[in-house]
């Protein structure tokens, strides 16, 4: 049989074609998932990469963090370090030149080394870990690309090692209108919070699917994001644990439309999540159990809501778990509860708005 075979290949990615003209096969052709972080701007901006002591103890371990650059995401330059002595390094982007940034990919040589046990001094707890934090200036900046390749942490666990990984990672950058995508489903103690503090100029949120969260492993991660309006490509159906979302989106006045939320539960899990959301409209939170303190303050201020459905019917007695939750909503709404919870009728900050419609399901 006279079989002619004809193969195509693209360097630089994961897929190849395959056309055999007797019999066809075809292997589809995938690009590569990009493996760094492109910031890009509109106009000229800068970039400034910092070394952030997380404390001023001398016993800190003060370890070097490297990555590296380039101009086109293809050729890349020798690795950029950053030390407690000479921690900041600035890049400036325009219009038509843009900055590609990865891990060096190495144990030692990566953002990765930061959050590792260090061997020369195993007395040094995890909570006086180093981190890099990024600001930023001038004009408009977008992100393209996962978080993972910036730290080189593929997955992570939810232990020490990881704790504090991204904490305040881009505290105040007010020009940053799209952040980087987040693609770790486990997190860890501390690992995004306050990692969007203060930014401003963030119209879209980094869509999350977290199956295991973290001890406030999003504490006031959108903290003062007063430009999101809509972040419901956050999805929190997730195991959740004490303090995980805490104050997540505290003083996101812009916000009309809050996350996916699922049936898990925990101590203090939404205490003053939505605090000072004076523009949210709805709220449904399908748990059936409450816990200490898990919506404490959860809708304070939060002005024009005028629908919430809480299906909770165990629980609804334990200590400071409906504590000034709905302090300040619209006077006017419907409230729809569990047909379950018939003897609970409390009304008031610590329950059920006085002067709302109530439905049961």
């Amino acid at each position: 049989m006279n079989t002619k075979m004809i193969k195509q290949v693209k360097l630089g990615s994961v897929g190849c074609k395959r056309l055999m003209l007797n019999s066809l096969q075809v292997w589809p052709f995938v690009e590569a998932e990009q493996d760094y972080l492109k910031f890009y701007t509109d106009s000229e901006a800068t970039v400034t990469f910092n070394y952030s002591l997380a404390s001023s103890s001398t016993s800190v371990r003060k370890r070097p963090v490297y990555f590296i650059v380039s101009n086109d995401g293809v050729n890349w330059g020798d690795p950029v370090g950053l030390t407690a002595t000479a921690g900041q390094k600035t890049f400036t982007i325009s219009k038509d030149n843009s900055l590609y940034v990865k891990s060096c990919y190495s144990e030692e040589l990566s953002f990765r080394s930061m959050n590792k046990p260090d061997p020369d001094n195993t007395s040094i707890g995890m909570v006086y870990n180093d981190r890099c934090t990024i600001s930023t200036s001038g004009g408009n900046i977008y992100i393209d690309g996962d978080i993972k390749y910036l730290s080189g942490v593929d997955e992570m666990t939810n232990d020490e090692n990881y704790q504090y990984c991204y904490y305040g990672m881009f505290k105040n950058c007010k020009n940053l209108v799209k952040g980087p995508s987040l693609s770790h489903s486990v997190l860890a103690p501390y690992c995004y919070s306050y990692m969007f503090d203060g930014c401003t100029g963030l119209t879209l949120a980094p869509s999350l699917y977290i199956t295991d969260a973290a001890y406030s492993c999003c504490d006031h991660m959108f903290n003062g994001c007063i430009g999101l309006t809509d972040v419901q490509n956050i999805d929190l159906t997730a195991y959740l644990a004490e303090y995980c979302f805490a104050s997540m989106f505290y003083g996101c006045s812009s916000l009309v439309k809050g996350p996916i939320f699922g049936s898990g539960i925990a101590d203090y899990c939404y205490a003053s999540m939505f605090l000072g959301c004076s523009s949210l409209e709805s709220v449904e939170l399908p748990s059936f159990t409450l816990e200490e303190g898990c919506y404490r303050y959860m809708l304070y201020g939060c002005e024009n809501l005028s629908y919430i459905k809480m299906l909770a019917n165990v629980g609804l007695n334990k200590t400071d778990c409906l504590t000034n939750w709905t302090n300040g909503v619209n006077e006017t709404g419907t409230f729809v509860k569990s047909k379950w919870a018939s003897d609970w009728n409390v009304t008031g900050v610590n329950g059920i708005p006085v002067g709302w419609t109530i439905k049961t399901e």
